[in-house]
């Protein structure tokens, strides 16, 4: 079955502006599908309609739904920026502009609805226009702007017709190391199960594909099959075309699976990011280290950011998430700043597995640099061709033209027998809970758990079960709530095992960030919080960031 590409526009602007009306006006569906949203008249989650041809994704308004926006305008051909004739352009205006910038949004259609108000056809026209030249002058150069009026003169199919005529279809499959389906609602559907919709956007896709669910609660990974997917009115068994999508799931229910969650195109779970290097751009001065949101698509994570000298940022994620080198991302304050909002910064991740140790410069964007930064900075020589492709974030196929980079006879990836999982091994360490000690001849089983992501690798010889990892997290997050340090007589209540045994456990702790020792006791390891700028560049106009440098050491 051939499946016409459809475009995918995402809605911006102002609340109260009349985003939700247009795209009702449009496909003649409500996007607002809560009963919260309806009794409110505002749109608090994204929404979704479409005519035949093009797919709308109904972004929130108001400040606080500003992660709902950012998840909808992450994956697609262009935006409508809705503007109410009677307000003009405002603060959340400004906001949505520069988010589109930023995430290089090329084709922007500038929508001013509520032209009945004025006396005059002409009136309108004339207004109109004085609102296009003022935000046309807010976007980058190189963004393709178009002006529509939304009046009950204007026929609704004549308005269809000169979106499908502006916009051209411009978002590309790409495939990556290992490819992703970021979800942006998950709901049950009766008879048809689990279904999950999303901006399909990297690899291919077939009925019967196994994969797994990434859960951004930290929780284990839901292995799935796809059993169904639906574009529009088709049903088609493959899927490698970008544009709107829902797959039925088998093996998992909606109460599983957080909103930010991500399906994975593959049976076994990859290495995963946690220390990032990024290129930022920023609309305000900051400061040299502080926490914050950071935004990939529908995933949110909270993470630990700090300067480099040389003007590149070092990211550490609360929690491994599949974020690939040249991601797109922006940056969100946990409060508001006035006249800015909380979304201030953006750029993209120039290496998803920067090391922990000192690094004397910074990764570079062009991908054969990168190559050559990595062999001169950390020394890659026992890297495969698989080792490469997860660091580059691209498939093995691309990567082999690049091999001439690579040290001479570079291993390349070989079929290997899959090594054995050590069941009993296994059930050993989770009764042993804190103590979970193995000995010398059983060391190579238990790193292959280890690689498997079944237990952690504590210090020698000594592991952790992932069931008492994840107890262990939540007694942390349990304690700094309750007390500001944790002291040795803390940690010997919790664990009731030896005081040798428990540092063990604490020293891992601090190598991942989670607590610092001062002294004999332990803090959590918390960054101050962003604090109000310094000064505020003009509103809607690009910051002049650092485009080059250093990303930070490790913390």
């Amino acid at each position: 079955m051939i499946v016409v590409r459809s475009l995918i526009l995402a809605t911006a602007g102002h609340v109260d502006h009349g985003k939700s009306t247009f795209v009702k006006y449009l496909t003649g569906l409500d996007p607002d599908r809560l009963p919260e949203e309806k009794t409110r008249g505002m749109t608090l989650d994204l929404g979704f309609a479409s005519v035949p041809g093009i797919s709308f994704i109904d972004c929130p308004g108001h400040e606080s739904f500003i992660k709902h926006l950012v998840a909808g305008q992450s994956a697609v051909d262009g935006a409508c920026l809705i503007i109410a004739m009677n307000e003009g352009i405002q603060e959340q205006t400004l906001e949505h502009i520069r988010i589109l910038n930023w995430l290089g949004t090329k084709q922007v259609m500038i929508v001013v609805t509520k032209t009945d108000l004025t006396d005059t056809k002409e009136d309108a026209q004339y207004q109109a226009s004085e609102i296009y030249e003022q935000a046309q002058k807010l976007f980058l150069p190189d963004v393709r702007t178009e002006l529509l009026l939304v009046s009950h003169h204007i026929p609704r199919h004549d308005a269809i017709n000169k979106i499908k005529t502006f916009f051209k279809p411009i978002r590309q499959i790409t495939n990556h190391f290992y490819n992703r389906f970021f979800l942006d609602r998950i709901f049950t559907i009766n008879g048809a199960g689990s279904i999950v919709t999303g901006s399909f956007s990297e690899g291919e896709i077939e009925t019967g594909t196994r994969g797994l669910i990434w859960l951004s609660n930290n929780k284990k990974p839901r292995p799935v099959v796809v059993k169904t997917i639906r574009h529009e009115h088709f049903a088609p068994q493959k899927w490698l075309t970008a544009g709107r999508v829902a797959f039925g799931l088998d093996g998992v229910s909606p109460e599983e699976v957080p909103r930010g969650s991500v399906l994975l195109f593959q049976e076994k779970l990859p290495p995963l990011a946690r220390s990032l290097a990024l290129n930022l751009d920023w609309a305000i001065e900051q400061k040299k280290q502080f926490t914050a949101t950071i935004q990939v698509g529908t995933l949110c994570l909270q993470a630990k950011l700090r300067l480099h000298p040389k003007g590149f940022w070092r990211a550490y994620l609360e929690m491994p998430a599949p974020i690939m080198r040249g991601d797109k991302l922006v940056v969100r304050l946990p409060e508001r700043i006035e006249g800015l909002g909380q979304t201030v910064a953006a750029g993209n991740v120039l290496d998803a597995y920067l090391p922990t140790r000192q690094i004397k410069s910074a990764p570079p964007q062009d991908t054969r640099e990168f190559i050559k930064w990595c062999r001169e900075s950390e020394g890659s020589e026992k890297y495969d061709l698989e080792d490469w492709a997860l660091r580059l974030g691209l498939p093995n196929e691309e990567v082999k033209q690049y091999v001439d980079l690579f040290r001479k006879n570079i291993p390349q990836v070989k079929p290997e027998k899959p090594k054995m999982i050590d069941e009993r091994l296994l059930r050993e360490l989770e009764e042993k809970k804190w103590e979970g000690f193995v000995k010398e001849d059983e060391l190579d089983r238990a790193h292959t758990l280890v690689k498997a992501h079944f237990v952690k690798h504590v210090k020698a010889n000594h592991f952790l079960h992932n069931d008492h990892y994840n107890e262990l997290l939540n007694w942390l997050e349990s304690h700094f709530q309750k007390h500001e340090e944790l002291t040795l007589d803390h940690a010997r209540d919790f664990f009731k095992i030896g005081r040798k045994h428990f540092i063990h456990l604490l020293e891992f702790c601090d190598r991942l960030h989670f607590t610092f020792r001062k002294e004999l006791v332990r803090k959590p390891f918390k960054l101050p919080s962003y604090p109000p700028p310094l000064s505020v560049r003009p509103t809607g106009a690009r910051a002049d960031g650092p485009q080059s440098g250093h990303p930070v050491s490790g913390y």
